[in-house]
């Protein structure tokens, strides 16, 4: 089994837009088209069988929309085909009560949230330990198959590759 735990989609209508703003703005290609197909594509390419789709909120007004789009997905792509895809909500840090979003989140049943330092101006803390490390490719701009291929040859001990590919995630959301 193989988890990514940091992954992006965007709806349909607004994906290529997007793809495009943040492929300027970041300097990068993406490896998908940014939608949810796309994802579901470079998966099954490469073998993973679960996405963490990561919202990223760049103002407060998108708060409904976005986490809207994420219970959606979770919706669509449940397991019950080769692929799941489970959606994070997300919050931004100048929402005006962040704290009735968070609850909102919980009660539409998403499983966590997505902060994002470039975009949000958060900070993240690095070097945990295998215990506290997530497989995670940043799909689009990181390509899966690419990372399974980085990770195969690392000389990483049976454990320590179980615990990043997928044994922290099954831990940390409970399936």
């Amino acid at each position: 089994m193989i988890i990514d735990f940091h992954t992006h989609s965007f709806p349909d209508k607004s994906a290529e837009k997007t793809i495009k703003i943040l492929e300027t703005k970041g300097g990068s290609k993406a490896f998908t088209d940014g939608t949810r197909l796309g994802l579901v594509n470079s998966m099954k390419a490469a073998g993973i069988d679960c996405s963490i789709v990561l919202p990223v909120l760049t103002k407060p007004e998108q708060f409904k929309s976005i986490n809207e789009f994420a219970v959606k997905s979770n919706e669509k792509y449940d397991g019950n085909s080769d692929v799941k895809l489970i959606s994070f909500g997300g919050i931004h840090p100048d929402s005006s009560d962040y704290k009735y979003e968070l609850r909102e989140i919980v009660k539409i049943g998403l499983k966590g949230i997505k902060l994002h330092p470039d975009y949000q101006d958060t900070r993240i803390l690095n070097n945990h330990g295998a215990s506290k490390v997530l497989f995670a490719t940043d799909s689009p701009w990181g390509g899966q198959k690419e990372s399974i291929e980085w990770f195969d040859n690392m000389k990483l001990s049976s454990e320590t590759l179980e615990k990043i590919l997928y044994k922290n995630a099954l831990e940390l959301l409970k399936i």
